[in-house]
């Protein structure tokens, strides 16, 4: 198509701005050789707007926050998993021990008790 043609096209459709200077679907018009999609020109549309630029950046400020927040979470997780797991190693170490010391107390309780028998028996046979 012809650029006057366009041009001509262009005039009957939209006005120009304030700067005359041609919108971004206009502009996108003259240089593909056709209208934009909606969606595109949706898209666009939100984008030359001051208050959906301001709600746009609330929403990433918004997801940051949360992204990092998720992350501390995580690392809150992680770090109580450590903790618990070493809680739990900890608890082991000192039943094992626990059996341990049972056992050496339980062994001198029978040498007390088989040595006291042996006194027994040596004063009744004297």
């Amino acid at each position: 198509m012809h650029v006057d043609a366009v041009r001509r096209e262009l005039s009957f459709r939209t006005a120009p701005d304030a700067f005359g200077l041609f919108s971004r679907a206009d502009l996108h018009y003259l240089t593909q050789e056709g209208p934009m999609d909606p969606i595109t020109q949706m898209q666009q549309k939100l984008a030359d707007n001051p208050v959906s630029q301001f709600w746009m950046k609330a929403a990433r400020t918004q997801l940051a926050h949360a992204a990092t927040f998720a992350a501390e979470l995580e690392k809150l997780q992680l770090k109580g998993f450590e903790q618990a797991t070493q809680g739990i190693d900890e608890a082991a170490r000192l039943a094992k021990e626990g059996l341990a010391a049972t056992q050496e107390l339980s062994a001198a309780w029978q040498k007390i008790a088989s040595d006291a028998v042996a006194e027994v028996t040596k004063s009744a046979d004297a």
